[in-house]
């Protein structure tokens, strides 16, 4: 068993001790500590004494007023003794020594800096991150030292000074390891305003003089705080009655848009510690800062930073559906026309002052225009930007109507993008079947919500993970996210696409998109009818329709009484769906023409098929054409269907043989025919409303 004693030991610990001492402190000065740390942690493998602890304490205590390369030799030596069983013993009567002498002060000097370096060095937290077992300090003192502290940096004259930087930093890190070990109960909410005030003041002055070692402190106080709220009613009071989330909020976002602005291309690991802190905290980034900022998010999905994306992504999830609620419940109110927003801003646009536009946002599309081309690494960040980007897009189609869904799939079928989306998922799924089995049969994975619930999810859940393998797991968790949602959303154009895959593409997509896929969309579609079936407010309910769902059989029958006389139809969906057709069959046609209960048919299945509606939005199609015929509404002459699968009436009538048409359908056959005839009596078509 080696021990201090030995001649050889001392002399290999003395040498490192002066190596590790070196002015200024350098790389060789650390790599010197460590080694230091290793061999002493060694010698100290045999019991020692709670006097030969001492003495050893006593010897770093008269080192610590020295020289601040000391630090690394206080530090290094302290680690080695921390396993020792008397430790704590020694450290607590050291830690409350330095604490006294720290409680008066009134000013900033190089002694009192050094003072509160080493009182760091003393907590187990800084050591080991173990939580204390005890308070380290009885609450009067902790008030009073800090509250020392707090008077010594508000006296400071010049904020920005070097010294002024490392004891804020120095101070951030103290309430940090103090407050592991408290009752944080017992904290009056005075404390607390002032350290949450200290942490506001600090994010302040980092745009003034920005510093990586200040950020982090700063962040890992402000995230271990935040993480309390719910359970301190002090800090609950300050938090929240005072409202002191706000401007927090707002500081830690402007710290977010500033790193993210800088260079990340080669962060430091200070500067990853500093992004992975801000990615846990976008999470808790109040709406109403986000609703402010909203315009400047979308190009934190474009930074380099796997982490600054992520949070860009957490907020823009959090904030897309509540405002395509809104924009859809606008334009219902208002029963607008919806114009294209791609028009050039010299174009004249007819009404647009009194018109919605509907559009996916350019800065957003312009960041799917260059899609990666190596596939062959799931930890590659182009493919976890690109396919971020796409979550973000859908996110759009949350909460929307069908005709605001519809103009985005237009924009984005017309322009080829969700083509070039289809055609990597192929890739990356064949590429990389293995992986993908692997993660989703995983035995501490819930394969449902890493498939269905990606942005819901916590920032921190996989991604913070520093091994290639964290971000291959969130890129696989990613992309099968957004394939999910590009089959519940674009279907018609997923089914398209699969039909012209290779054979063995074919093969081997059905295959997966059968077992992990389809059945959570199928899922999905019969839930979405279910609620809407519990709702009183759904137009699917009243007296004359009923609905019934075998989750079983993947079927729903839908039955529509007149005067006690029943129809019936069945929509059945395939098991892979949507890559294959959902099928509507009529059961029992009443009081309908057979070409009209074709066409009722036919429309209510092109919704899903052809449209990209959802199974809901057929249903609701079907029932609406079957409620105007019974109302007497005159159908269109060409397609034999009341309601269009725009939601449109037959609003264009023939002023010769008076048959109604919809405009689609009538437009249609001008372009196909080459002329402006009515179809039936063709006759010069003129043009007058009426239903």
């Amino acid at each position: 068993m080696i021990s201090f004693s030995s001649e050889l030991v001392s002399g290999v610990l003395g040498e490192l001790v002066n190596r590790s001492s070196l002015t200024p402190v350098d790389p060789a000065a650390y790599y010197a500590g460590r080694a230091l740390y290793s061999i002493a942690t060694k010698a100290v493998e045999s019991q020692y004494t709670q006097i030969q602890i001492d003495e050893i304490l006593k010897k770093i205590n008269i080192r610590r007023r020295s020289k601040e390369s000391d630090y690394i030799v206080n530090i290094s030596l302290m680690a080695a003794l921390s396993s020792l069983a008397n430790f704590n013993t020694s450290t607590d009567r050291l830690r409350n020594q330095v604490a006294s002498e720290l409680i008066n002060i009134r000013n900033i000097s190089s002694d009192v800096i050094a003072n509160v370096i080493y009182l760091n060095t003393l907590f187990d937290g800084f050591i080991t991150g173990d939580n204390f077992a005890q308070s380290p300090f009885p609450l009067p003192r902790f008030n009073m030292l800090v509250n020392g502290l707090f008077t010594a940096l508000n006296n400071i004259e010049d904020p920005t000074d070097e010294d002024a930087l490392k004891f804020r930093i120095t101070i951030a890190k103290f309430i940090k390891y103090t407050l592991t070990g408290m009752n944080l109960d017992d904290i009056g909410s005075k404390l607390w305003e002032q350290i949450l005030n200290f942490i506001e003041d600090g994010l302040v002055q980092m745009e003034i003089t920005p510093n990586e070692l200040l950020a982090v402190s700063l962040l890992d106080l402000f995230s271990k705080i935040s993480t309390k709220v719910k359970s301190v009613l002090n800090l609950q009071e300050v938090w929240y009655e005072e409202d002191r989330e706000i401007p927090l909020y707002d500081e830690l976002f402007k710290l977010l848009i500033m790193v993210s602005q800088s260079d990340l291309s080669n962060s430091t690991t200070i500067s990853l510690d500093i992004q992975k802190v801000l990615c846990k905290l976008s999470s808790n980034i109040p709406i109403s800062i986000i609703e402010e900022n909203f315009d400047g998010l979308f190009s934190l999905l474009a930074t380099g930073s796997i982490f600054i994306e992520r949070a860009g992504f957490t907020m823009l999830h959090k904030i897309i559906p509540q405002r395509q609620e809104q924009l859809s419940i606008a334009i219902e109110l208002q029963k607008q026309t919806i114009h294209d927003n791609s028009h050039d801003e010299d174009e004249e646009c007819e009404n647009c002052e009194n018109n919605i536009v509907v559009g996916l946002p350019a800065e957003l599309i312009s960041l799917i225009l260059d899609p990666p081309t190596r596939l062959d690494s799931l930890s590659n960040p182009k493919v976890f930007g690109y396919f971020l980007t796409w979550a973000t897009i859908y996110d759009h189609f949350e909460n929307t109507t069908y005709s605001v869904r519809h103009k985005y799939i237009e924009e984005l079928k017309d322009n080829g993008y969700v083509d070039i989306l289809f055609k990597l998922i192929a890739d990356i799924i064949e590429t990389h079947q293995s992986s993908f089995k692997k993660f989703l049969s995983a035995g501490n994975l819930d394969s449902e919500v890493a498939i269905t619930a990606y942005g819901n999810t916590s920032p921190e859940l996989l991604l913070l993970s520093n091994s290639i393998n964290g971000l291959s797991t969130e890129v696989m968790g990613l992309v099968i996210n957004v394939y999910y949602n590009s089959l519940r959303h674009t279907g018609s154009i997923a089914k398209n696409w699969f039909i012209s895959l290779r054979r063995h593409s074919t093969i081997i997509i059905e295959q997966f998109t059968e077992r992990y896929v389809s059945p959570l969309v199928i899922n999905q579609e019969l839930n979405a009818v279910q609620t809407a079936l519990d709702s009183k407010s759904s137009s699917i309910n009243d007296e004359n329709m009923s609905i019934k769902i075998s989750k079983t059989m993947n079927e729903i029958k839908a039955y529509y009484t007149v005067d006690e006389q029943t129809m019936e139809i069945v929509v059945k969906i395939p098991s892979v769906y949507p890559l294959k057709p959902i099928v509507f069959e009529g059961v029992k046609r009443i009081g309908a023409r057979e070409n009209q209960w074709r066409a009722w048919l036919l429309a209510s299945q092109a919704i899903v098929s052809s449209q990209n509606g959802t199974v809901m939005d057929s249903l609701q199609l079907f029932k609406r054409n079957v409620t105007l015929h019974f109302d007497g509404v005159e159908d269109c002459a060409i397609c034999y269907s009341i309601l269009h699968q725009d939601h449109t009436l037959p609003s264009k009538t023939c002023s010769t043989c008076k048959n109604k048409f919809h405009a689609s359908c009538l437009y249609k056959w001008f372009k196909s025919s080459n002329s402006s005839t009515c179809p039936l009596c063709r006759q010069s078509f003129s043009f007058r409303s009426g239903v």
